[in-house]
């Protein structure tokens, strides 16, 4: 009966690393957030479990800590600060004693529309119009009426 112990062998991560943010543009003051996504492996493209894996981000953004999500996958939850730019996360994936960082693509966080104010590029009337299109339309439309009553009579 030949048996023996073996041990699987997996490198130390590498830079062929991933991470993924699954949103392409926030809202800066608005809590909104997204799903960053490292895919851990080694130089053979293997898929590293067991890691231990950090992030931070720019722009005040803050991330939650990383959780295993199973076959070399970590997910974190970010969400947007007060500061408009172009957001990255900085991630380091450790096996314990060997470390790799990447980063990852670039979103944009955009400023908020300000509240209070006539959203979408209105603007709020302040009681008094100018505009006279609608009694222009009711009196034409007057005109039409008379006009019709008139030429009954005739």
């Amino acid at each position: 009966d030949p048996s023996g112990v073996a041990t699987l062998y997996f490198g130390a991560p590498s830079s062929d690393s991933s991470v993924i943010i699954d949103s392409a543009g926030l809202e800066a003051h608005s809590g909104q957030t997204a799903t960053v996504t490292v895919t851990a492996v080694d130089s053979d493209g293997r898929r590293l479990e067991g890691m231990a894996v950090s992030g931070s981000a720019n722009l005040g953004a803050t991330l939650t800590a990383f959780s295993e999500s199973g076959d070399g996958v970590y997910e974190s939850t970010l969400t947007v600060g007060a500061t408009s730019g172009q957001l990255s996360v900085n991630v380091t994936v450790s096996d314990g004693s060997e470390s790799v960082s990447i980063s990852s693509n670039a979103v944009t966080i955009s400023t908020a529309p300000s509240s209070g104010g006539g959203g979408g590029g209105c603007t709020v009337g302040n009681g008094q119009s100018s505009d006279w299109s609608l009694m222009l339309l009711m009196l034409a439309a007057l005109i039409l009426m008379l006009r019709r009553r008139v030429f009954k009579l005739v």
